[in-house]
């Protein structure tokens, strides 16, 4: 599975966030299967505890996490602590808090986080962006995803800049 976005390790390890009928799921389930690595499932009310969520991501060593903005904001505003042991966290399907983003880059340092954008018709991500820094405002949608193309256009179709 090519990806621009996201580097897998073959000791990577997801936790399956999504539901099965969500489209985030094809990441969770195609990126673990595609790769050789280890998917782990949990029920909804380990999804929803930060308490048990964050046990649940030491305990099983969970690499890769994603999570879709609500909920990552609900999280990050009860332990936003829970997301250290993680390399990659990738966020979206609405836009991102960037004080949410911003506290839990600077209390885990060592995750990378990512912006993921796009429709459910495109099948999670059609952009993606790595938060390397610190935003006030609106955080960066990003690039296309690898063998893509993405086109801004105004609202009479002429493509812009």
């Amino acid at each position: 599975m090519t990806m621009n976005y996201l580097l897998f390790d073959r000791d990577d390890r997801i936790l399956q966030t999504g539901a099965i009928v969500f489209d985030a799921s094809t990441l969770e389930f195609w990126g673990s299967l595609l790769n050789g690595l280890t998917l782990y499932i949990v029920g909804e009310e380990t999804i929803l505890s930060p308490v048990k969520l964050g046990n649940a991501i030491r305990e099983n060593k969970i690499t890769t996490l994603w999570l879709s903005s609500p909920l990552f904001t609900q999280l990050a505003d009860e332990d936003p602590a829970i997301f250290e042991p993680l390399r990659y966290l990738l966020v979206g399907g609405d836009v991102l808090s960037p004080v949410h983003i911003n506290r839990v880059r600077k209390l885990c340092g060592g995750v990378r986080i990512i912006n993921g954008y796009g429709p459910t018709e495109n099948t999670t991500f059609s952009l993606t962006f790595n938060i390397e820094k610190d935003y006030d405002d609106k955080i960066p949608i990003g690039y296309p995803i690898a063998n893509s193309t993405a086109y801004i256009v105004g609202k009479n179709n002429e493509l812009k800049p």
